[in-house]
């Protein structure tokens, strides 16, 4: 029997915020609903935002007028870097500073509350939609505008089969971006204490997206989970280890698909090494300014595109490779390739350094590594999802640091009142 409190688990809480976040997430990784979705989230999440403009101060003027200056500069410097696709991220840049300025009041547990909210939007969906495949699979049909998946009512959607399941999207256009989710609200979820029940379906519907990023992230969630229960739940802590250990299959068939990724065997894993090689390639050509966020066309421009691609994958190349993110897929040195060493290297520290997460620094940095992973198989990171993270370092930095201050010197109090 059901228990009263189980569908309160799974209970959606919409807000303004969260509303917000969930369009930054559709904006930034979500299934394309209509043209130009991206660049008309700009001006509806900065209206939604627009409280934010009211806490502008000098330091954000200032600090918004380097990172422009510094994108205009790679403008200047790099042909490839096109003028729609610069002033799109500009507006990026403008709408993930504005929606965290808007939070300056609220303050970020408000905005962790409905980071949090929006994942859980997420993850509901997912299930659901999941559920209605395996009951009705003759109702989801191919999706238009030639998506490699299939849809119930243009809402849920599930793509290409493996170990005859269809693997869950969710509402984001590829498993390994509904993964990345799933993970980040299982990472929030058990820092929250929440039910074992709830944690084990979310864990049911990471593995149904058959993702190996989704399995890696998993793995590190798990590590996350024995840390922060050992002390207070030792007993099933260790229960939980002893299962593990007795599901040597499972992990044997994740362990398989991971190990048949990273060797190259299957395409995915070889589209993997075709990023890596390209990448590297286009840092050291220009590693310290980058070449600006270039197209499909600048990278086959390339000679040593096609000779990597021609390696690897034999003859008609260009058909196996999509054009997600210009062609390029490796959102980790994406990043490297448009901005240069330098600026990628201070972004990815304060991406380390952000406001979004707090606790030890093992949760630091596993929720890093996390992230980083997926982003070696994702073009994520030329999205406002991504920028919110390390533009909240310094935002809210002095925030941070008051808020340690004061909580140090009531501790102080306690303690000094303790001995009276």
């Amino acid at each position: 029997m059901i228990r009263k409190d189980f569908f309160k688990e799974f209970s959606i809480k919409l807000s303004p915020g969260v509303l917000t976040v969930f369009l930054i997430i559709i904006q930034s990784c979500g299934v394309n609903f209509f043209e130009k979705q991206g660049a008309i989230l700009v001006f509806v999440i900065l209206l939604l935002s627009k409280e934010g403009f009211k806490f502008l101060k000098k330091s954000d003027i200032r600090n918004l007028g380097l990172i422009f200056a510094f994108l205009t500069a790679s403008k200047m410097v790099n042909p490839s870097f096109e003028i729609p696709i610069y002033l799109f991220q500009m507006g990026l840049v403008l709408e993930s500073y504005i929606f965290l300025l808007s939070y300056k009041e609220k303050g970020m547990d408000q905005l962790k509350d409905d980071f949090y909210g929006a994942l859980n939007i997420i993850f509901v969906q997912a299930v659901i939609g999941y559920i209605l495949y395996l009951i009705i699979p003759f109702a989801f049909v191919k999706a238009e505008k030639g998506y490699p998946y299939i849809s119930l009512l243009y809402f849920f959607f599930v793509s290409g089969e493996y170990a005859g399941l269809a693997r869950n999207n969710g509402l984001v256009w590829e498993p390994g971006l509904l993964q990345l989710m799933l993970n980040m609200l299982l990472f929030y979820s058990i820092k929250r204490d929440r039910s074992n029940t709830f944690l084990l379906i979310l864990t049911i519907t990471i593995i149904s997206t058959f993702s190996t990023s989704g399995y890696f992230c998993l793995a590190l969630n798990y590590i996350l989970y024995v840390f922060y229960n050992f002390r207070t739940r030792k007993r099933f802590v260790v229960t939980l280890l002893v299962l593990t250990a007795l599901s040597s299959s499972v992990l044997l068939f994740m362990w398989q698909n991971i190990s048949d990724k990273l060797s190259g065997d299957n395409l995915s894993g070889l589209a993997r090494y075709r990023d890596l090689y390209i990448g590297f390639e286009l840092i050291k050509e220009k590693p310290f300014f980058g070449h600006g966020v270039y197209d499909v066309t600048y990278l086959y421009s390339k000679p040593y595109v096609t000779k990597i691609e021609v390696a690897l994958f034999g003859g008609d190349i260009i058909d196996i490779i999509g054009t997600v993110s210009g062609g390029y897929v490796n959102g980790f040195l994406g990043v490297f390739t448009w901005f240069g060493i330098p600026a990628s290297l201070a972004l990815y520290f304060l991406f380390f350094k952000n406001k979004l997460v707090d606790g030890k620094l093992y949760q630091r940095i596993l929720f890093f590594t996390m992230m980083c992973f997926t982003f070696f198989a994702e073009p994520i990171t030329y999205t406002s999802f991504f920028l919110i993270f390390p533009f909240s370092t310094f935002i809210y930095w002095y925030e941070t640091k008051e808020e340690e201050l004061t909580q140090s010197e009531d501790e102080q109090d306690i303690d000094n009142y303790s001995y009276v």
